[in-house]
């Protein structure tokens, strides 16, 4: 298996060195962009680079692409690279917010390879098992909640948004993973306006089951640590995590046998799961700015039945004008003497709206752009 690989920075060598490991025949084609890329290539005999994320897009050898990263040129690889149809796997930012997640998951419709969402959590072999356990028949989940600490050493009052919108990116998206639905998102930030003493916690209310809560604090003196409690049916479930290091089943929690195998290609994620994520979000900020509950209403998008929309309105507006200049046509022909050639103008002024609509449908498909098999 060969991948395209475009990412910012070396968060996702873990990942990279895991897939290499599996399978030993698997090769990369990454895009260069300094040293940081360097250290992400370190370890990968298989590794080639290429100077441009354009050189993917030629390249006809690619079994998968792997894009990370928020800056200008990652979105804009992240939408050309969409287009092949090439399996594509994706790091969800914090920053891309939900029209980028909606945007990707128009291209989900007009592509017969997925589009999947990767988070740094799946390598975890401890939280892989306690997934695995709780989607085995008879082990019903009934709340999830996750309780983080971080250190406000460092910080600025202007860090803190940037600093909490990715903590809480990421383990609202843990949430969504073992398997959280939520249908309301209510919020209690009891903050200090100023300070760098930051207190916010969300509570996602499902139907029946699988109800969520995060809870976070950021001060000084705190240490960087966080705590999962999953509430089942076989009893309650419990880990730790300090800093950033891998998870642990506290001493009275239920033993969790962790997986054999970390699931960084997991065949049952879908971009779905990252678009409702991000529709979290959008409801977090919305409770925060509103101080109620916010409903949510997942309603996923298809870029094909807004196309047919578009084209079933315009086409009726087309024929409608086409009829009225038709009608304005024989009046005037039958009332006003008018020599041939003004006749003909008028004939072709009458049907250009119509001829002009069908000629935009024939060239619509030239205007995206054609890719050769992939192996």
């Amino acid at each position: 298996m060969r991948w395209g690989v475009y990412a910012e920075d070396s968060r996702i060598a873990e990942c990279l060195r895991e897939l290499q490991r599996q399978d030993p025949g698997t090769s990369f084609l990454i895009v260069r962009q300094g040293p940081v890329i360097d250290e992400l290539a370190h370890g990968l005999p298989r590794t080639e680079f290429c100077a441009s994320w354009e050189q993917l897009l030629v390249a006809t050898d690619l079994s998968a692409v792997m894009v990370q990263g928020t800056s200008d040129d990652a979105l804009a690889a992240l939408r050309q690279l969409g287009q092949l149809d090439t399996p594509l796997y994706v790091w969800p930012e914090a920053e891309y917010g939900l029209t980028t997640a909606y945007e990707l998951s128009l291209m989900v419709d007009e592509r017969a390879a997925p589009i999947v969402p990767m988070w740094s959590f799946q390598g975890d072999r401890q939280l892989v098992g306690l997934r695995s356990l709780l989607q085995q028949e008879g082990c019903a989940m009934a709340h999830v909640e996750v309780q983080r600490t971080l250190p406000a050493e460092g910080l600025s009052v202007a860090d803190l948004d940037r600093v909490v919108a990715r903590a809480r990116h990421a383990d609202l998206a843990l949430l969504r993973w073992l398997g959280v639905h939520a249908k309301r998102v209510t919020t209690l930030d009891s903050s200090r306006p100023g300070s760098l003493h930051k207190r916010l916690t969300i509570t996602l209310d499902a139907e029946a089951t699988g109800h969520g809560l995060w809870a976070l604090e950021l001060a000084t003196g705190l240490p960087q640590r966080a705590r999962l409690s999953v509430q089942s049916s076989r009893g309650e479930f419990q880990l730790e995590q300090q800093a950033e290091g891998a998870w642990t089943v506290m001493p009275n929690g239920i033993d969790i046998p962790p997986a054999v195998e970390p699931a960084w290609l997991d065949p049952h994620s879908s971009w779905n799961d990252a678009v409702e994520v991000f529709e979290w979000i959008d409801g977090v900020e919305r409770s925060l700015k509103r101080r109620r509950t916010i409903e949510l209403h997942n309603e996923p998008l298809s870029e094909r039945a807004i196309f047919k929309s578009q084209m079933v309105a315009g086409g009726c507006g087309v024929l409608t004008a086409t009829f009225a200049l038709a009608l304005l046509y024989l009046a005037i022909g039958e009332t006003v003497p008018l020599p041939r050639w003004a006749l003909l103008g008028l004939r072709g002024l009458v049907f250009a709206p119509l001829f002009l609509f069908l000629l935009a449908q024939l060239l619509l498909p030239l205007t995206r752009p054609a890719h050769g098999p992939r192996g």
